[in-house]
């Protein structure tokens, strides 16, 4: 499989709580938003996710775009984009990469699912 996005990861720590992780992983994307002209994605486990963190609830409200595996097929797709992707899954990890093609990837890490291997 080739690779058509860039990727940043943010690895789970003990001393990083999630919203300064979430912030992280936002400012990347919104650097891409702001270099490529385009609106960001979020993607996440379930809808209510996005409230999860302040930083990612401003993230929704600032660009429009949040998506879940459950809602790939009755949502209209969002179309390629830069992308973040929150505590994924493969199933999420997998659903990200496709809307970050051309554009940028990143991936907030959790220890159930780990991304450096």
């Amino acid at each position: 499989m080739s690779v058509d996005y860039r990727a940043a990861w943010m690895p789970e720590q003990e001393y990083r709580d999630w919203e300064e992780a979430a912030a992280i992983g936002v400012a990347h994307i919104e650097r891409e938003c702001a270099e490529t002209g385009t609106a960001g994605l979020l993607v996440t486990a379930t809808v209510p996710g996005a409230g999860y963190t302040p930083s990612l609830e401003t993230f929704v409200a600032r660009h429009g775009h949040h998506t879940t595996p459950k809602s790939r097929n009755r949502r209209p797709h969002p179309g390629k984009r830069p992308t973040l992707v929150y505590v994924p899954d493969a199933e999420m990890l997998e659903q990200a990469a496709g809307y970050a093609r051309d554009y940028a990837l990143c991936a907030i890490e959790s220890s159930f699912f780990r991304l450096d291997g």
